[in-house]
């Protein structure tokens, strides 16, 4: 069973963040008088910050969208209640939607490696990561799909490893699983006893002696897996 990553793996994540901040921006523009650069990078660093405090259980999935908004208003010394907060997200998520796209080797290589049994492990809202892979055409490849807002924990934490090979009638020795990140994807689906591959769309450097299976690009993996 080959398993991947949805968000930087599948999934361009990082583009369609970033049209939607600046589609904030844009219908904001008179409230929020910081330059476009600024903007993006508070935005990264909240969704970070806020994101994973959802995903250690310490905030829910909408919490952490109005904590976010929240702290993007006080930058400009402003405080919004809950339901402004709500709404100001929505225009995000709207520019956010219309970003939506699949990586361009993402296709080519799900259709290459549909027969050998494809499934999905991802942090994440069920609803939210289930939308994005109908929406970029790809839901149909996958007959496992597993989210941490599905089983209570996330990645690199093992659990939502196994617990994906178990939905799959797979031990984990059987079991491969791609992302982009090493921490939360191949040191996480590695310490299950799974066979991780690191997707370095980055092209980050290494030292020689890292023993990382590795490939640049998707359209490499199925030379890799033969």
């Amino acid at each position: 069973m080959l398993f991947f990553d949805i968000d930087g793996t599948l999934f361009d994540h990082s583009t369609a963040e970033k049209a939607g901040a600046l589609g904030f921006l844009r219908q904001h523009r008179e409230i929020f008088n910081i330059p476009a650069k600024n903007f993006l990078m508070q935005w990264s660093n909240l969704t970070k910050k806020y994101y994973q405090l959802y995903l250690e259980g310490k905030l829910s999935f909408g919490e952490q969208r109005r904590a976010r908004i929240r702290e993007v208003y006080s930058l400009v010394g402003r405080t919004v209640t809950n339901e402004e907060a709500d709404w100001a997200f929505q225009d995000y998520m709207t520019n956010y939607k219309q970003a939506w796209s699949a990586y361009p080797d993402v296709i080519p290589c799900l259709t290459q490696l549909q027969n050998i049994g494809l499934g999905v492990i991802s942090n994440g809202d069920y609803q939210q990561q289930t939308d994005k892979l109908l929406h970029i055409g790809i839901r149909h490849f996958f007959s496992v799909f597993v989210t941490s807002g599905d089983v209570g924990y996330s990645k690199p934490n093992k659990r939502i490893f196994i617990e994906a090979c178990a939905r799959a009638n797979k031990e984990p020795d059987r079991c491969i699983y791609v992302g982009d990140l090493i921490d939360t994807d191949f040191l996480g689906s590695t310490s299950a006893g799974m066979r991780g591959i690191w997707l370095n769309r980055q092209g980050i450097s290494l030292p020689a002696s890292t023993n990382i299976p590795m490939v640049k690009s998707l359209a490499r993996l199925k030379n890799l897996l033969e």
